[in-house]
């Protein structure tokens, strides 16, 4: 009865690590972890259901144990729950019941909070939409390397939302948001390669690359783009069986 034991049981079976794979024992050995209260298994199971790749996707089961990491104060899944109500993905889009959530991950200081405080901010859910301050509660999350925080500090400079236009600050938090693996900022710096933005020189390789990390982390628009450069031969030999 060892939540961690279950947990990296359950990643060599996911990932067929020295047993043959085998998803099904994997989520059992999670399930296991989870009822034992163990709020990272909850999390990788919800995002399992979430994203439908390794299991059938399922809405469901996903919010379910959310929910559960949710009423054991975790602080990730507070904050994704805040996000769902804030987009109706999957609940009743209820911007209220999202600003308490985001303000319950402020008091704890959780960077994921200040993230959707600026998106709150931004999009103007609860009033008028303040890009300007938004900005601050951005790089409040992204100085404490929350990759979609410095994605969305990288686009603001880039764009001038909220600022000014400012092509060299957007690649200074570009690469702040890539260093964290966010799948946009990888697929946006596989765009900056592909089409030479911010004074980039053109690089269909290393675009790819970019392109390929985004897609190994379940981004769409990534998998299209991996999917078109093989086809063409953009980047890497043609192949047009993948």
């Amino acid at each position: 009865n060892y939540p961690l034991g279950y947990i990296l049981l359950g990643n060599m079976y996911l990932k067929g690590d020295g047993v043959q794979k085998n998803v099904i024992k994997a989520v059992d050995f999670y399930a296991k972890a989870a009822n034992l209260n163990s709020q990272k298994a909850m999390l990788i199971l919800a995002h399992l259901y979430r994203d439908g790749v390794q299991v059938q996707k399922n809405e469901d089961l996903y919010l379910q144990w959310l929910q559960k990491a949710v009423s054991l104060n975790n602080l990730e899944a507070i904050t994704e729950l805040a996000s769902l109500y804030r987009t109706g993905e999957g609940v009743e889009k209820n911007p209220q019941k999202s600003l308490e959530l985001i303000q319950k991950g402020m008091a704890a200081k959780y960077p994921g909070a200040y993230y959707e405080m600026g998106v709150q901010l931004e999009e103007g859910l609860m009033a008028k939409p303040d890009p300007v301050e938004a900005l601050t509660w951005y790089e409040k999350a992204a100085k404490e390397n929350y990759g979609p925080a410095a994605y969305r500090l990288a686009m603001a400079y880039f764009n001038g939302i909220g600022t000014q236009k400012d092509e060299q600050k957007a690649l200074t938090w570009l690469k702040a948001a890539v260093k964290t693996n966010d799948p946009q900022a990888l697929f946006f710096m596989g765009s900056v390669y592909a089409k030479g933005l911010m004074k980039i020189k053109v690089n269909s390789s290393e675009a790819l690359s970019f392109y390929q990390k985004a897609a190994e982390l379940n981004y769409p628009p990534a998998m299209y783009e991996v999917g078109f450069a093989y086809y063409s031969g953009i980047g890497v030999m043609k192949n047009a069986k993948l």
